[in-house]
């Protein structure tokens, strides 16, 4: 395999995009790392991995045609909803990869995946070239929105909730592992445009992730299983009287859902452990935001 050529990574600012920069720019590509809202030391940053730091904002249509109109390559890490009109300014060769979600296979029905599964046929028609991602859970940095939320829970409370039985499958993956795919893909002679799901190395219960999650936060937390429909109806009735709550009825239904990948996956090699105790690094200030030693 060999770095493509000439590479535009948006979304740099954050952990993902910042390994996906990472990883393009050691293999010797040219990295324009794009990101959006200004950060203490980010620019420094990714000059020091040989990156070209450019502040962009994606909605900003008249910027965004010199940024892509010629590159080889785009990897985007913003989620396809709001990454999907970029492909308006890409070359028709151009290789592009974008994410989306394995829970639009697993909850098609849900709001935020109809979304989803819209954005992907629009990117099929306009960019044919590009690759579409399905990632499982993202974890392994401090904001992934997913098991630092639940780590952090951990470490603060005594008794943290489990809705479910706690039998439902997860299979994380984690957020380098991650990059890897998707420059992995880019640098691939053999370019293949289409869907892949990326998952971690194996599936494991709800219960059992609680524990390992437990275990990497160092925490004595007990868990206290709660019957989905019980606290659907709890749920509804906090809306109804205008009480605004931090899960929603969709993510409750959710929860008993087994959340392995659909179709043809890309598996990551790094065990669960490792990326759990990368997490817990992260949470404990001994990384930054971009991943790397404070």
């Amino acid at each position: 395999m060999t770095a493509p050529r000439d590479c535009v990574v948006v979304g740099a600012g954050g952990p993902l995009g910042f390994e996906i920069a990472r990883l393009l720019a050691e293999r010797g590509a040219r990295v324009r790392a794009t990101y959006r809202t200004p950060k203490a030391g980010l620019a420094d940053a990714l000059e020091q991995i040989n990156a070209e730091a450019v502040q962009f904002d994606i909605s900003d249509a008249e910027a965004a045609h010199p940024v892509f109109s010629n590159v080889d390559t785009v990897i985007a890490t913003p989620i396809l909803t709001v990454s999907r009109q970029l492909t308006r300014h890409l070359k028709a060769s151009a290789r592009s990869i974008f994410l989306s979600s394995n829970n639009v296979a697993i909850d098609p029905d849900a709001p935020v995946y109809r979304d989803l599964i819209a954005a992907e046929t629009a990117v099929a028609h306009t960019a044919p070239n590009a690759i579409i991602l399905r990632p499982t859970m993202i974890y392994g940095h401090a904001q992934d929105g997913n098991l630092s939320g639940l780590m952090q829970a951990m470490r603060r409370f005594p008794v943290v909730p489990m809705i479910g039985s706690g039998e439902a499958m997860q299979q994380p993956v984690f957020y380098r592992d991650l990059a890897a795919a998707a420059v992995a893909l880019a640098s691939d002679e053999a370019w293949r445009p289409g869907v892949r799901a990326v998952a971690g190395p194996a599936p494991l219960s709800t219960r059992r992730l609680y524990n390992e999650v437990r275990a990497a936060a160092r925490a004595r937390c007990v868990f206290a299983p709660l019957p989905g429909a019980l606290v659907g109806v709890g749920l509804k009735a906090l809306n109804a009287v205008g009480i605004a709550t931090p899960i929603s009825a969709a993510q409750i239904r959710r929860a008993g859902l087994d959340k392995t990948p659909v179709g043809e996956t890309i598996t990551a090699a790094t065990p669960l452990g490792d990326g759990l105790a990368v997490l817990s690094d992260a949470l404990d200030g001994a990384l930054d935001a971009e991943g790397r030693p404070a």
